[in-house]
């Protein structure tokens, strides 16, 4: 696999984080594994939320390991998930994490919770798979404890769906 890696300059950054720590090795080694991976096109998308999680090393490291799963799978052998009802959940090298990996509704390969997409599938080493994706797996990082811009929205329309129902101002307390 990082071979694989190494001989694609899109993968530059990826690699220079694996050799930095023990997934550079363990990559190197009998498999097989199978990398949902980064390109760089991924780090510069990241969300400024979550860039200060970039500087911790160790952080990375265990972010990198939610993104390798252990035996190799092939696009061919992903599942489609018939409207959700069937969601394969794959087992990282990171402890407490399992991944979800599925076809989406167009017939793509969908990784993590928010179904990131992988861009090129298949490329094969001889101690595993590399998947490439343009976005970070976010299911790696830490929730943050704000609501989301969507959850105002959607909590501002049955507020004002039950003040029209009910002719008066609703109290939500």
């Amino acid at each position: 696999i990082m071979q694989v890696l190494r001989a694609r300059p899109q993968y530059s950054r990826l690699v220079a984080m694996l050799e930095g720590g023990e997934l550079g090795d363990l990559l190197s080694k009998d498999g097989p594994y199978t990398i949902f991976a980064p390109t760089d096109e991924a780090w510069d998308n990241i969300d400024e939320e979550y860039k200060d999680y970039l500087e911790d090393k160790e952080f990375v490291q265990q972010l990198l390991k939610k993104h390798v799963i252990k035996g190799s799978l092939c696009c061919a052998g992903v599942m489609n998930s018939h409207q959700g009802l069937w969601r394969s959940r794959e087992t990282t090298l990171h402890p407490s994490l399992h991944l979800s990996v599925n076809k989406g509704s167009h017939g793509d390969v969908v990784v993590g919770s928010d179904n990131q997409a992988v861009t090129q599938c298949d490329l094969t080493a001889t101690n595993g798979v590399v998947h490439a994706m343009d976005r970070l797996i976010t299911d790696a990082f830490p929730r943050r404890r704000h609501r989301s811009h969507r959850g105002r929205k959607w909590n501002q329309s049955i507020r004002e769906y039950l003040e029209k129902r009910f002719s008066e101002p609703f109290n939500w307390q």
